[in-house]
This record gives structure tokens, C-alpha cells and sequence, in this order.
């Protein structure tokens, strides 16, 4: 078999975002994989499970984050108090894109089991394969929402661990004297740190909005700190920030599922 790829492969296949290229070990290329008709979903459900493994994950730094974030004296505090409203939108959104996946997963492995358990149906294979069409095609569409959630995942994590490290006494001493905006400034820079080089290694769009997100505010809040040297409580406006972000993610997440599957689940069982 050839081993050259055309134009709109190799573009595939070097995007980092999308991992290691199918082209080098699939003896088929993803497009004439995709073009064969299946049955059963296998790989969708093995995928429901490892998505259900990030939320575990995830469903522990959230506890983690919440039973901390209400003890701690933002004006005192003002880093671990940003990096645990940041693990903790992180976390959120993992928990809530994982659960989605692996719900949505098992509902359609139900359906296509009671497809396949129809009793002289001559169309039964074509049905099934033309649900495990329709199916993939939308979570195909999801790819970059799940890539979100496994990075998100692991920044949740990060974000936790650097709420610890304020506690370490050569950090402390260092912030004890900061402004709540320039204590701000210098979590969006610490977060830049971690992302900026998260895009630039792997393309990922949601590092990039990350990079933005933290340029922006390290920017803004440095200005503040510069120019105005208010007292304004910067830290809790910031965490306010991150966690009302979380809050309009979730019902977008939760629509990006429900809006196209929802209503094929409807179309072929009576019980969803």
C-alpha cells in the first residue's frame, strides 16, 4: 500500500491537537474508515469509559476546591483563593462534559441492543448501521469539547496543587505584601506560564482561549495595580469571573449533547 498521503491528510495528521496520524498505522485512512458502515458501538463505549474515569477525577478535585474555597480570607489569601475558584471551574466542566459523554454512550448502546433484538426484521442491520452513522457523525462533532475536558482535567489538578504551594513560606513572605491587583497579576501570569506553552506544544483551541483569557487579565490588572492602586477587592472579582464562566458553560455542554441527541434517541425507542 502507498504510503503517500493526500493534501487534506497530511493536514490531519500534522495537527498536534488531533494526536498520532491514522495515516502511519491504520491500514485504512480515516476517511475510507469512516465511509464503511458499522454496527455495535465498541469503540464509543470504551471511549464513555474513560470519560467517566476524567470525572472521577475531576468529582474529587470539586469536593476538594468547595470545602476549602469558603474558609479562606480572600484578603489574606487572595492567590489560593484564585487557584482554587480556577480548579474548581476546571473541574466542573470535566465533571459535567464526562458525565454527558458517558450517559449519552450507554443510552445508545441500549438502543442499538433492542434494535438488534427484533424478531423477523429483514432491516435490521441497516438500521443499526445507520444509527451508529448518525451517532458518530455528532460525537465526531464533540471532538474538540472532549479534548477541552481531558486538558481541563489535568489544569483542575495543577490549579490545586499551586493553591497548595502559596502556603510554602518563601511564597507567602513573597505575596504577603501584595495588592489584591497585583496578587491578581501575578496569578494570571502564573497561569500563562502553564498554558502558554500548553498551546504552542499542542494547538489546542481551549489553551488558546486560555492564553488569552490570561494575557487579558494579566494586562488589565497590572494597569490597575500601576495607575490606580485601588483597593478594590480585584481577587474576588476575578474569582467571580472564572466561576460565572463555569456557570454558562455547563448549559452549553449540556445543550451540545442534548440538542442533537436527545431527540435521536426519541426516533428509535418509546423510552428515553
Amino acid at each position: 500500500m502507498s504510503r503517500d498521503m493526500t493534501a487534506d491528510e497530511k493536514a490531519t495528521s500534522d495537527d498536534p491537537s488531533n494526536g498520532v496520524s491514522t495515516a502511519d498505522y491504520s491500514p485504512l485512512s480515516l476517511q475510507a474508515e469512516e465511509a464503511i458502515d458499522h454496527i455495535g458501538f465498541g469503540q464509543l463505549e470504551a471511549l464513555g469509559g474513560s470519560s467517566a474515569s476524567l470525572g472521577l477525577i475531576s468529582t474529587l478535585v470539586f469536593s476538594l476546591c468547595v470545602d476549602n474555597i469558603g474558609d479562606i480570607d480572600t484578603m489574606k489569601e487572595p492567590l489560593k483563593f484564585n487557584f482554587l475558584c480556577l480548579a474548581t471551574a476546571f473541574s466542573t466542566y470535566t465533571t459535567c462534559y464526562s458525565l454527558l459523554e458517558y450517559y449519552y454512550v450507554q443510552v445508545f448502546i441500549g438502543v442499538d441492543r433492542f434494535m438488534g433484538g427484533r424478531v423477523n426484521a429483514a432491516s435490521v442491520t441497516t438500521d443499526r448501521a445507520k444509527l451508529n452513522r448518525d451517532v458518530r457523525a455528532i460525537f465526531a462533532k464533540l471532538n474538540t469539547q472532549r479534548g477541552a475536558a481531558r486538558n481541563s482535567m489535568w489544569l483542575g489538578l495543577l490549579s490545586l496543587v499551586a493553591s497548595s504551594i502559596v502556603h510554602i513560606e518563601v511564597v507567602r513572605s513573597a505575596a504577603k505584601d501584595l495588592t489584591p491587583s497585583a496578587a491578581s497579576c501575578y496569578f494570571f501570569c502564573s497561569v500563562l506560564c502553564l498554558v502558554g506553552p500548553a498551546w504552542y506544544a499542542t494547538g489546542a483551541p481551549d489553551f488558546k482561549y486560555y492564553t488569552c483569557a490570561s494575557i487579558a487579565g494579566a494586562l488589565s490588572t497590572a494597569a490597575e495595580a500601576k495607575f490606580v492602586s485601588s483597593e478594590a477587592y480585584t481577587s474576588d472579582i476575578v474569582g467571580l469571573c472564572v466561576l460565572a464562566c463555569i456557570i454558562a458553560f455547563v448549559p452549553y455542554t449540556v445543550m451540545s449533547f442534548r440538542g442533537p441527541l436527545a431527540p435521536l434517541v426519541r426516533a428509535y425507542s418509546q423510552v428515553y
